[in-house]
């Protein structure tokens, strides 16, 4: 969020949100002991989601820097294709022409 240059307040508020989480991992029934959680997200939580995706920008971003190749979709050139579902759609298509 930082490198996205996100408000410092709201990257505060989820840090504290976050601070002092502790985590389990159920196995054959039971629970491990718990221990502190020190990356990650919380398992469930409605931000979750949102705060994978704003990883993903981060490190799509550092990756395709400088980056000029990818696939044509009817004339447009994408080479951002993050989940596999964006990459099952070009499987099959017609409009697709992998070599430009």
């Amino acid at each position: 969020m930082r490198f996205l240059s996100y408000d410092k307040k709201l990257m505060s508020l989820l840090e504290s949100v976050y601070e002092g989480t502790v985590s389990a991992v159920r196995v054959d029934g039971g629970l491990t002991e718990w221990f502190v959680t020190v990356i990650g997200v919380m398992p469930g939580c409605i931000l979750s989601p949102l705060l994978f995706n704003i990883l993903l920008q981060v490190v799509m971003a550092l990756a395709l820097d400088n980056w000029e190749s990818g696939v044509k979709v009817t004339g447009t050139r994408l080479s951002n294709l993050r989940f596999a579902d964006d990459i099952s759609l070009l499987a099959n298509s017609e409009a697709v022409n992998f070599n430009s």
